[in-house]
């Protein structure tokens, strides 16, 4: 079943550098707003349609883990990723 959430939150700060913290460097600053999730690219290269990454969430006390890809990048404006849950 798919899920859709939206977020949204005001920061003082110019919209390159905010897109640029979240998206382009979103496995190595996750942790800063979500100490619950392991993240690491698995491919090469910026962040975009097709980046693979794997994840880690210990939330629950039992931790998941899957993977994600990057659908795409919206210049400056929005990213989406596809979730998949590791079979087992």
């Amino acid at each position: 079943m798919p899920v859709r959430f939206e977020v949204s939150q005001v920061i003082d700060r110019p919209l390159e550098k905010v897109f640029h913290f979240i998206v382009h460097e979103h496995v190595h600053n996750h942790p800063r707003w979500d100490p619950d999730i392991e993240l690491e690219q698995l491919s090469e290269g910026p962040i975009g349609l097709g980046t693979q990454i794997r994840r880690r969430n210990s939330r629950s006390g039992t931790p998941v883990e899957g993977e994600h890809a990057g659908g795409g990048i919206r210049r400056k404006s929005s990213l989406c990723y596809g979730h998949s849950r590791q079979p087992g």
